[in-house]
């Protein structure tokens, strides 16, 4: 039976519904809309005394007492949820909220005690985590065996779980101090559910409703649902309250898998949303869920038929042409079309489409709103076909310019492309956002791992996997793995990407995954040199010129060596990711003197953990306390685990995608300063920075005395299309789009020590459009001009 305690604190639910409402402890939301739960305290620092909240609230007399000198800021938040504790700059707390989420997901979470596990305590201490050589699963009583690599022998460790929560569980060694938290997932739910049952009593009706909602809080719905079952025929007395707990549970189980269902039909996996939703038609569902899935259903079914009617309607508006010669000129159109219609490009022919039940149309000026609307998008399409067959005159030409390794050929073609009468620069920016992919990945399939050379001089090898439905007509978030020692590329990947059978990773998420050979194989640390940079950078390159890459999704992350790794990557070029996310790595080195670059991206950090003499590193603390304590600036969270120090936290893998799922790279910045202590690591949004004057070796070299000054790149452009930047480098290549200055009016240009501003009118081209995509591969941050000074 469950502790009294615990009984106590669900009594409130019986009489009225399972599900209430009461809330103990914090519920924090921040402004990236992560919430957390658990004790609300604050800090001055991570090496300060954590104090509560009340403590931001001195008394007159301490206000007195302070009148002389000012208070200690408290700008840190930590959140303590028994197994991990957060860090947060309290800036970053979204107070308009009210601190709460409405319905199931702000009840506080259910927690299952387990009997008091029998000790034998010999004095031992873990204070790291060391390798481990076995472990077994846990048994039905909650209690396992790991193995554990010393410096002098094999370690046996006894664990038993002390405690169970929805989406963890309490662990503690009883033959050595040492208490940790794993998550729930890691415990298969045919172990989990008897271990549970056997703590509850079967006349114990509190005890068995707030097992039902355990398991709606943990998503084990099938066993929710099979537990009414059970107490609905062992306590027929509580049938009322069973049925409306039944209909709760309802709800909020559809709410969920509807939630699932978008995520999928996101990442344009259609064809699992529709195998999706005809499998939850035999599911439990309120009629408004049952509703939304059947419209699903029905919507896929639609879509299908309107793929057939667009294919007809092409057939018969081209016959209606009575143009012999233009009709040939489309046929190589249709083709693609009818090869590549589907429910992800289906939208692009919205405009034709929407044309058909307006009789002012033309056959000529149907079939231009559908050819142009397939390469330009539909809001962007004309009835003009005589424009539209210049438009994909120009996609082929921007084709095979972008194709082609001889300059000659892509010189020639680029000056075709500028020579085609009504294309403007404008309209190859739009139309290469629908392009294929610049290079071939035919050969490579969903669902298994390739490994991959990069184009160039110096071919680089990356391990990537793709989704499940990918197609290169859709777009994805990218996310590039920098492998821990020890790991192979492959490894890593793995360890994201998971199989077709797990929704909660890259597989099902939609996210390609990649892992560049950024380090030599036997390496066991970062060593911070330029080469992991440019290797990292060039199969970003090459992965966005391969596949449908969204570059505005691309989140970088690293384990262990691979965590350093993604700290100095990331700082040194930020604006290239929507997030960094390190796991167990170290701020140290370059990120010392370059952390402020850190606000132009979100950050995730997994620390290294506390040991089980609640110590944490604090290697890390001097760029860690900076970005917490300018929290106005940054989008940074820290986790820490408790009595895991320095293990594997893989398992947390599906919380990490739920935090990039809402995270998204930042709008080009009309004004930004970024500092960099390397000549590599020169070019930031809009600039690049040639010449810079050093190049610092950090850690450094014994015996070498040096004083870090890091350079600096501050640049903006005024309202009054003003384009300033101040560096000490040597020259500038500055690129420009319709976002960043207008086209039509002079520019006012100063570069670096220039004595002079000047004043000049440029002017858009469609070269610089092509070339900065064949470079870059970056489709969402086109230039329309560039100037080098």
């Amino acid at each position: 039976m469950f502790r009294r305690s615990w009984i106590g604190g669900l009594a409130i639910l019986v009489g009225s519904a399972v599900f209430g409402s009461s809330i103990t402890g914090a519920e924090i939301r921040l402004k990236n809309g992560t919430t957390l739960r658990g004790q609300f305290l604050v800090m001055s620092s991570l090496g300060g005394r954590a104090v509560g909240e009340e403590a931001l609230r001195p008394s007159e007399e301490e206000l007195k007492r302070e009148k002389d000198r000012g208070p200690t800021p408290h700008n840190i938040g930590r959140i303590d949820n028994g197994w991990q504790r957060i860090y947060f700059p309290l800036l970053q707390r979204d107070v308009s909220s009210g601190g709460q989420a409405a319905g199931l997901a702000s009840q506080n979470p259910v927690a299952i005690p387990m009997p008091p596990p029998r000790r034998s305590d010999q004095g031992l201490v873990v204070s790291t985590f060391g390798s481990i050589a076995d472990v077994t699963p846990f048994d039905e009583y909650g209690r396992r065996r790991l193995k554990i690599v010393t410096p002098k022998k094999m370690m046996d460790v006894f664990q038993s779980i002390t405690e169970v929560h929805p989406d963890h569980v309490l662990v503690e060694s009883t033959n050595c101090n040492w208490k940790l938290g794993l998550p729930l997932k890691t415990i298969p739910i045919e172990t989990l559910e008897p271990m549970l049952k056997m703590q509850v009593k079967r006349d114990d009706a509190v005890a068995r409703f707030a097992l039902v909602r355990f398991y709606s809080q943990a998503e084990h719905y099938p066993q929710a649902f099979a537990e009414l079952d059970a107490i609905e025929k062992d306590l027929p007395e509580r049938k009322e309250l069973v049925d409306k707990s039944r209909e709760e549970l309802m709800n909020y189980f559809g709410d969920r898998i509807l939630r699932r269902l978008e995520r999928r039909k996101r990442a344009g996996q259609f064809e699992l949303a529709d195998a999706f939703a005809r499998k939850l038609l035999s599911q439990p569902l309120t009629g408004t869920v049952m509703q939304k899935v059947r419209q699903t259903i029905q919507e896929h079914e639609q879509a299908r038929r309107t793929i057939d009617q667009a294919k007809l309607l092409l057939s018969e508006w081209q016959a209606k042409l009575n143009d012999e010669e233009t009709a040939e000129k489309l046929q190589p159109l249709r083709s693609e079309i009818n090869e590549q219609l589907s429910m992800g490009t289906l939208p692009r022919l919205d405009a034709f489409l929407k044309a058909e039940n307006d009789k002012q149309y033309d056959p000529s000026q149907r079939l231009g709103l559908a050819y142009s609307g397939w390469v330009l998008g539909s809001a962007n399409a004309t009835p003009d076909l005589s424009q539209t067959l210049r438009i994909w005159e120009a996609r082929n030409i921007a084709i095979d310019a972008l194709r082609s390794d001889d300059i000659g050929i892509q010189a020639d073609k680029i000056d075709q492309l500028k020579k085609l009468e009504s294309v403007s620069p404008q309209t190859v920016l739009k139309l290469v956002a629908q392009l294929p992919p610049i290079l071939d990945a035919s050969e490579i399939r969903p669902g298994a791992i390739h490994q991959v050379t990069t184009t160039g001089i110096e071919g680089r090898s990356y391990a990537v996997a793709l989704p499940a439905e990918y197609s290169p007509l859709h777009t994805y978030p990218l996310l590039i793995v920098l492998r821990a020692r020890q790991r192979t590329i492959e490894q890593a990947v793995q360890a994201w990407t998971g199989d077709l059978q797990d929704p909660d990773l890259g597989s099902q998420r939609g996210y390609i995954v990649i892992a560049p050979d950024y380090a030599d194989a036997n390496q066991d640390e970062y060593t911070y040199g330029t080469p992991a940079h440019q290797y990292v950078l060039d199969c970003l390159v090459d992965a966005r010129k391969r596949f449908a890459v969204d570059s505005d999704h691309v989140f970088l992350t690293g384990h262990g060596m691979g965590g350093d790794a993604a700290f100095d990557i990331g700082l040194s070029h930020p604006d290239e990711f929507a997030g960094v996310l390190p796991i167990g790595g170290n701020a140290v080195n370059y990120c010392v003197y370059n952390w402020q670059n850190g606000s132009h991206t979100a950050w995730y950090v997994v620390g290294k953990g506390y040991d089980s003499k609640d110590n944490r590193d604090p290697s890390s603390n001097l760029v860690f306390d900076n970005m917490l304590i300018r929290g106005s600036r940054f989008d940074f969270m820290l986790v820490e685990y408790l009595g895991r120090n320095g293990e594997n936290l893989f398992d947390e893998c599906s919380k990490l995608f739920d935090w990039m799922d809402t995270h998204v790279r930042r709008p080009m910045p009309k004004e930004f300063e970024v500092r960099t202590l390397r000549k590599g690591d020169n070019r930031f949004f809009w600039v690049t920075a040639n010449g810079l004057a050093r190049d610092y070796i950090l850690p450094a070299p014994p015996g070498a005395a040096q004083r870090v000054i890091p350079m600096e790149v501050d640049a903006r452009i005024t309202p009054g299309n003003t384009l300033i930047v101040k560096s000490a480098a040597a020259g500038f290549t500055v690129r420009l789009s319709p976002e960043l200055i207008d086209f039509d009016k002079k520019v006012v240009m100063k570069l670096g020590n220039q004595s002079k501003s000047e004043n000049i009118f440029l002017k858009p081209d469609a070269g610089v459009v092509i070339e900065e995509l064949r470079q870059r591969g970056d489709r969402n941050r086109l230039p329309l001009a560039v100037i080098t000074r």
